[in-house]
C-alpha cells in the first residue's frame, strides 16, 4: 500500500486526459485512450471544488501543473471567472448535490471550450442525467470516476478532512449524513487500493 503512488496515478490520469471519440455522456469512462484532440487547446484550466482542492494540493505541485500545461486553477464556487472558450477545462470535483448544482450552472453557460469531468467518487445516474440535460452545447467530451475521496498525508496515512463535522448528534446517536460521507470516502479508498476488506 503506497498512497503516494495511487495519488500520482490519479493526478496523471486527470492532467493527461484526452477526449473519447463518442463524447462525454455516452458512458462513464474507466480509461483515457481517446485520441480526438484535434480541436482542443493545449493550454488547460483545472476546475476544483472545496473538497478536491486539498486532495490535489497534497498530490501535485505547481511545477507538475505547469509541466502538463495547466496554467490556471479555479474553484467551481467562484462565479467571477472569465470566459475563455479557447481553453480546455479539466474538472475534478466531488459528486455532491451542491457541486452538481454548480456544474449544471457551468454547463448551461460554459466559460471554456470543452470539459473533461472527473468525479472523485461514484456518481449517480440521476446526477449524470442532470448534467446531460444542462449540456445543450455538447461542451462535455469526457466523464470519468476517479476514486480518491480522501487526502493523502503520507505513504500509509490518509484523512477524510472531516475535522469540523461531528459524527454524533447532541443526543449521542450517529449523524446519518456524516456516517454516509465516511462510508462513501472509505469505499473510494478501498476501490483505489483494490482492497477487499474483511468486516468483523
Amino acid at each position: 500500500m503506497d498512497l503516494f503512488k495511487v495519488g500520482d496515478f490519479y493526478t496523471q490520469r486527470i492532467f493527461e486526459s484526452q477526449s473519447r471519440s463518442n463524447g462525454g455522456f455516452g458512458e462513464i469512462s474507466q480509461g483515457n485512450k481517446g485520441t480526438n484532440v484535434l480541436n482542443e487547446s493545449r493550454i488547460k484550466v483545472l476546475l476544483l471544488d472545496k473538497d478536491t482542492t486539498p486532495v490535489i494540493s497534497m498530490c501535485a505541485t505547481q511545477s507538475d501543473l505547469l509541466k502538463h500545461e495547466i496554467y490556471l486553477v479555479e474553484t467551481i464556487e467562484n462565479n467571477e471567472r472569465d470566459v475563455m472558450r479557447h481553453l480546455k477545462c479539466l474538472v475534478y470535483v466531488k459528486p455532491s448535490d451542491r457541486t452538481i448544482d454548480y456544474l449544471v450552472k457551468e454547463l448551461e453557460n460554459p466559460r471554456y471550450g470543452v470539459y473533461h469531468i472527473f468525479f472523485n467518487n461514484m456518481v449517480s445516474k440521476s446526477q449524470l442525467e442532470r448534467l446531460a440535460e444542462a449540456d445543450s452545447l455538447s461542451a462535455v467530451v469526457k466523464v470519468e470516476e476517479i476514486f480518491q475521496d480522501y487526502q493523502v498525508l503520507n505513504e500509509y496515512l490518509f484523512s477524510f478532512g472531516l475535522e469540523d463535522r461531528g459524527l454524533m448528534t447532541q443526543q449521542g446517536i450517529w449523524d446519518e449524513s456524516a456516517l454516509d460521507t465516511i462510508t462513501s470516502s472509505l469505499t473510494s479508498l478501498l476501490l483505489s487500493l483494490k482492497i477487499k476488506p474483511n468486516i468483523r
